[in-house]
């Protein structure tokens, strides 16, 4: 299961996302929650780059049995 929520902001070349989510992992049934910020650059009408900026050290702990 998973939970999520953000804010957006952009301009013409960038946009970043900020948010957070929870989830439980059904193989351990650990749960974990983290903040995130994502950045995404566009040439050309295409994302040409993509950036996430996140804790990852409680999602790796609720996966460890």
């Amino acid at each position: 299961k998973r939970d999520w929520s953000s804010d957006v902001c952009s301009s013409d070349l960038e946009v970043v996302a900020t948010g957070a989510w929870a989830a439980k992992v059904k193989s351990t049934g650990r749960s974990f929650a983290s903040e995130r910020a994502m950045l995404f650059s566009f040439r050309d009408g295409k994302i040409a780059t993509f950036r996430v900026y996140e804790d990852t050290a409680p999602a790796a702990a609720a996966f460890r049995a």
